[in-house]
């Protein structure tokens, strides 16, 4: 189950994905202790091909470096 998540967790969506409903992602950012969010606006399925991967991978890079630094 979601909720029994203990590890560091971040939740990426785009708001206009069509293959996973954004609903989905929002569910499990409410459930999973402590989850950081980073939902993508606009954003569609493959966020790392999009106009906005840069952001994307600039918010994976900070969340991985307060996890290290942590």
């Amino acid at each position: 189950p979601l909720s029994e998540v203990q590890c560091p967790t971040l939740i990426s969506h785009g708001t206009h994905d069509a293959d996973v409903p954004f609903e989905l992602a929002k569910h499990a950012a409410t459930v999973i202790p402590n989850a950081t969010t980073n939902f993508i606006e606009l954003g569609h399925h493959l966020l790392w091909l999009g106009p906005r991967e840069k952001e994307l991978q600039n918010n994976i890079s900070e969340f991985v470096k307060s996890i290290l630094e942590s």
